[in-house]
């Protein structure tokens, strides 16, 4: 195939981690539809994808956060390097706080939708109960999302670049793709100079 498939991963909020409620807010303010600042960046700006895909997951005592793309020959160097300057960018300058707000509505009203039948809610309360120990219900999620300010999303882009730590897997056509050393040190000068907001206290409890 001439297309090349990259998953750059990053270290992320655990289930446990009170930034749990910021890292699920940032995933739907970066990626969350057409006018998101990832589909922007790389899909109408530079042309690299045609649909920009983000994953993220929340365990234990681990999680992560991961954007997954193909991109046509020679574009595989570009696309990994616009994904960490774009987290780069939310590290220093943050969202509006209208995307905030419009993402957090979206977020909570899909989780809504996704429980209006017996057979999605019995699948939302399983998943609940095995993350969290206790079922967030909407009306809490929704409260725990409002208590989410500007500077907790800047430090979830922060903390995934301030180590230069990621996973990176990659096929297809890579003769651009920057080494890992080079990519560590881009990841880490993305956040040389700037404050990173400190972790802000718990969140309430799901309980």
């Amino acid at each position: 195939s001439n297309q090349g498939n990259l998953n750059i991963g990053f270290r992320a909020p655990d289930a446990q981690d009170p930034d749990r409620y910021a890292v699920m807010l940032f995933r739907s303010v970066f990626s969350g539809g057409m006018s998101s600042p990832l589909f922007q960046e790389l899909r109408v700006k530079r042309g690299l994808v045609y649909t920009p895909g983000v994953q993220s997951g929340q365990f234990d005592n681990a999680g992560f956060f991961s954007i997954d793309n193909g991109t046509g020959p020679g574009k595989a160097g570009e696309l990994v390097t616009a994904v960490i300057e774009l987290l780069g960018t939310i590290a220093r300058d943050g969202f509006p706080q209208k995307d905030i707000d419009q993402a957090r509505d979206r977020f909570v009203r899909a989780v809504r939708n996704s429980t209006e039948t017996a057979d999605s809610a019995a699948g939302y309360n399983a998943n609940q109960i095995m993350k969290f120990g206790a079922v967030l219900g909407p009306d809490e999620l929704e409260k725990n999302l409002k208590a989410v300010t500007a500077d907790d999303l800047r430090r979830v882009a922060g903390q995934m670049l301030k180590d230069g730590e990621f996973a990176l897997a990659a096929v297809g056509p890579l003769a651009t793709l920057p080494s890992y050393a080079e990519l560590k040190k881009l990841a880490q000068d993305q956040v040389a100079g700037i404050d990173i907001p400190e972790k802000a206290p718990p969140k309430p409890s799901v309980t």
